[in-house]
């Protein structure tokens, strides 16, 4: 107010400085003064409205706090206490050593891998294989120096049978007699892997009894109950191991280590993401399996910087006078080995598997590779050190008349 007040004073003295005379000192002096004092008081004015205001943002800082401390002790905090009452009958007085278990919730665990690819002193290679459990546990009590057991059993999980829905079949009159042939990726299920040695003759089935796992952690350990993950080492293993380097072309344009091992001991791997490392190198990430006992198993443990592919595919289409097509394709494969050491290589192209009698899938030219019953070709290369190779795979598909070939 004050601040507004003088600024309308300061407005009407410029107006009334314009009808002053000229040529009077005295007037003028007079009017000077008065400027200079409306000034004083308009700077006198702006400094007590800065200082309230300073003590006006203090004072409502001071209410904000105010109003969180009066929010936080309205606040209810649940607090969660159970007592266990037990009664003893003895028919004479003596030690009594009682065990009390019980269930908690808000505390789980899920395993994990790391799996070190290194040689021995013989040069042999080899998979140090340490397994931990992850804890997260936000029970709010102490956990405090305490002996881990961990379970692969789910007590409160509750089992029930599927929904059933009504399957609908419904009879169409068949309009067109042209049979579209399309390409598909198939996942091929199989167990094991078909290579590497397995120590039993029968792996367990889905009828061994469910039974639940239980791992111990080696010495006592003390998790907080912040929800945060913590790290409890389980098991150590060292498993001899064959290593080779395999190309995928179609998907990738590098060679990756593979190691083959079987797994020994007394207890079966549990799946879960698994961290490799060569040596004392981390070179990723990925998942594991489950492995049971005595069972082949494989790791990647990542790519080789030494070696590169590059791929080429060229088609040619060919129709007959009877209407029958032919699609030859050829895969041009392009192998480098940048490094000075000689690699052995497995590369492993795909040749399509027909389901049909009037699809024909016929290789031309192998080039040396293998091909199964599953279409995958592989070729078994040894590529000296600065050397290059060049693989060719040739294959046919025949597609007899009324019949179109979409691939």
């Amino acid at each position: 107010a004050s601040e507004r007040r003088i600024e309308r004073l300061l407005a009407a003295w410029l107006r009334g400085a314009r009808r002053v005379p000229r040529g009077g000192e005295l007037e003028s002096t007079r009017w000077r003064l008065a400027h200079d004092e409306l000034v004083r008081a308009l700077r006198r004015a702006h400094d007590d409205s800065a200082g309230k205001t300073g003590e006006l943002q203090a004072a409502r800082l001071d209410e904000a706090r105010a109003q969180v401390r009066a929010d936080q002790g309205r606040t209810l905090v649940p607090r969660f206490e159970a007592q266990a009452l037990i009664q003893l009958e003895a028919a004479a007085a003596g030690p009594v050593e009682i065990e009390v278990v019980y269930r908690t919730p808000l505390a789980m665990w899920r395993p994990e891998h790391v799996a070190r690819l290194v040689t021995d002193g013989a040069g042999a290679p080899a998979i140090e294989l340490a397994t931990a459990a992850v804890v997260w546990q936000r029970t709010g009590e102490d956990w405090s120096g305490v002996r881990c057991r961990f379970s692969t059993a789910r007590p409160a999980q509750a089992a029930s049978p599927p929904l059933l829905s009504d399957d609908v079949l419904r009879l169409q009159r068949k309009v067109d007699r042209t049979i579209h042939i399309e390409a598909r990726d198939v996942v091929v299920a199989s167990a094991g892997l078909g290579r590497g040695v397995r120590l039993v003759d029968e792996m367990p089935g889905v009828d061994d009894g469910g039974q639940p796992l239980v791992f111990e952690a080696a010495r006592p350990v003390s998790i907080p109950s912040d929800g945060q993950p913590f790290r409890v080492d389980l098991d150590e293993r060292r498993l001899p191991c064959a290593t080779e380097l395999v190309v995928f072309p179609e998907l990738l344009p590098v060679a990756h280590h593979r190691a083959t091992a079987t797994l020994s001991g007394p207890r079966p791997l549990l799946a879960g993401p698994v961290r490799v490392a060569r040596g004392a190198s981390m070179v990723g990430r990925s998942r594991l399996g489950f492995v049971g006992q005595g069972e082949a198993f494989e790791l990647g443990f990542g790519a080789d910087d030494g070696v590169r592919v590059r791929r080429r595919v060229d088609e040619k289409r060919d129709t007959g006078l009877t209407g029958t097509q032919k699609l030859t394709r050829t895969v041009h494969l392009y192998l480098s080995n940048l490094a000075a050491e000689p690699r052995r290589l497995v590369v492993t192209e795909r040749v399509p598997v027909s389901e049909l009698d009037d699809v024909q899938v016929k290789v031309v030219q192998p080039g040396g590779a293998t091909v199964d019953a599953d279409g995958f070709a592989r070729f078994a290369v040894d590529l000296g050190g600065g050397a290059t190779q060049e693989l060719e795979l040739s294959y046919r598909i025949e597609v007899r008349s009324g019949v179109k070939l979409e691939v």
